[in-house]
């Protein structure tokens, strides 16, 4: 990500954004159904994110929070083609 330009998105609202694209496509990949369980696999990830990022572990300082929130990062890597993805935070 360019650290010159502003953000404006975070990466979760940047992988929704996503998702909902690949779902609108899934139609016409080579295989429908894989693609269908690759959005369902995406949605489930941002899904734990959100149960993780706002847990408290006392002994664990939100260590998976933050291990979650590289997970998301890396998954939006996959779409780093995309215009809007200099704009994620």
């Amino acid at each position: 990500m360019d650290g010159d330009r502003v953000s404006t998105v975070t990466v979760v609202e940047f992988l929704e954004s996503r998702i909902a694209e690949d779902e609108t496509n899934a139609a016409n990949a080579n295989d429908p159904a894989r693609a269908l369980r690759e959005v369902a696999f995406k949605r489930e990830l941002i899904a734990d994110w959100r149960i993780y990022s706002d847990a408290q572990y006392p002994d664990f300082e939100g260590g998976f929070s933050t291990a979650m929130d590289g997970v998301l990062d890396c998954l939006a890597s996959v779409y780093s083609d995309h215009p809007d993805y200099g704009d994620v935070t």
